[in-house]
């Protein structure tokens, strides 16, 4: 890599990568007079858990409306930082039971150093899967090196923004990273069935991807997953008595209104910009949600068959905001993995900054455009992955038959 005194250019583009990734550490120390909204609802929740377990969840008025309890809007804008308007900002806890034995220790750290430490899970998880995508792309892909400093460029503002809010998101892209353990790699087993687990716990919907791990036999990474659900799930009902009720009954009335938020950039919310009728209430809702379900299920199937795992469990990861009636801009961290995997796979350096893009354009956009650009690259990115194991699958085929 060195010659004659010189950094080769495959070393500058890595040394620049890194000092990309670096730098997106620092954005949590200049952000500490600003608030972490969706980090001060889980400093709150930990706050409450222990000594008001009923404030924790918002309180069901219709199956339509909730109210935040006044004793969490409260703290939550105690643990602000001053000037904070809290009446736009403090947003309600969403996560599982399971998340509250993370938030606890958490909330110890007071509103500022809760903060902080929700920005740094928010940024490590970034670096970290970008980190280990690195170290697997394929080096005799041409550009890859190249094609990864665009990435991280274009993430810049990305990386910004899940630091600012203390968004949990990020571990969405790490646990896509992270890829399918084989059998025999124990090691990196225990390091996605936990990072899967609390991915799970704060965002729920992420557990689909077990069925992933157990269409491809991934016994102990299952197991180990669903131990660690269960295990957290029981020290947050002895930690908060009564808090899975809580959650149940906010369960209904906060879908109704996080499918109608003008943020939310599902499919649903797609369909909505078309139909202001549409929604959770609508009579058809339900089994539209199913039918994508049983159509993202069939197609899976047909990923399966091109025998790549790592390209199963990226698509699986995608998939699940086909399905998903809430879907914020922030999800579409898991193209980039995506693109990874493809990127190996086509030997086409040029998926990964194009599958970075959306992050970049939808911050960008606000309301339906934005919904249009997060549902349209979801629904390509799909269709693209799919297309592609199909045609890998039949050149696959064909070459077997040639003599």
């Amino acid at each position: 890599m060195w010659s004659n005194g010189h950094v080769s250019g495959s070393e500058r583009l890595r040394l620049i990568f890194a000092a990309l990734l670096i730098s997106w550490l620092i954005f949590p120390l200049g952000q500490t007079h600003t608030v972490a909204q969706d980090g001060l609802a889980y400093v709150a929740a930990g706050r409450l858990a222990t000594s008001h377990p009923g404030a924790v969840y918002v309180h069901r008025l219709t199956s339509a409306s909730w109210r935040l309890d006044p004793r969490f809007a409260t703290t939550a804008c105690h643990l602000a930082p001053v000037g904070t308007d809290c009446a736009k900002r403090v947003v309600p806890f969403l996560s599982a039971p399971a998340a509250i034995p993370i938030v606890v220790p958490i909330a110890r750290l007071g509103g500022s150093g809760g903060a902080l430490a929700m920005r740094y899970i928010a940024v490590g998880a970034l670096v970290a899967g970008l980190w280990w995508l690195w170290r697997r792309r394929d080096r005799d892909t041409p550009g890859i090196d190249a094609a990864f400093v665009v990435v991280a460029f274009l993430m810049i503002p990305f990386a910004y923004e899940m630091s600012i809010a203390g968004q949990t998101s990020s571990l969405l892209l790490l646990a896509a990273s992270l890829g399918l353990p084989m059998a025999e790699e124990h090691g990196k087993t225990w390091v996605s069935a936990i990072t899967l687990a609390l991915v799970s716990a704060f965002k729920v919907i992420p557990a689909a991807m077990l069925l992933v791990a157990a269409l491809r036999r991934r016994w102990r990474l299952v197991l180990i997953t669903i131990g660690a659900l269960v295990a957290l799930s029981i020290a947050g009902v002895l930690m908060a008595p009564g808090v899975v009720g809580g959650f149940i009954r906010q369960t209904s009335p906060t879908t109704t209104t996080q499918v109608a938020n003008t943020a939310n950039a599902s499919i649903d919310a797609a369909l909505r910009s078309i139909n202001h009728t549409w929604g959770a209430m609508s009579p058809l809702f339900e089994a539209s949600v199913a039918l994508r379900g049983l159509i993202v299920l069939a197609l899976g199937f047909l990923v399966m068959r091109a025998g790549d795992d790592d390209l199963l469990w990226a698509f699986g990861w995608v998939a699940i905001l086909v399905v998903d009636p809430i879907v914020w801009w922030h999800y579409l961290g898991v193209l980039v993995p995506l693109a990874a995997v493809l990127s190996r796979r086509m030997k086409a350096a040029w998926i990964l900054p194009v599958a970075a893009l959306p992050l970049a354009l939808s911050q960008l956009i606000n309301g339906r455009n934005d919904t249009l650009i997060v549902s349209g690259s979801v629904l390509i990115a799909t269709a693209f992955a799919v297309w592609q194991a199909r045609r890998r699958q039949g050149i696959t085929a064909e070459t077997a038959r040639i003599p």
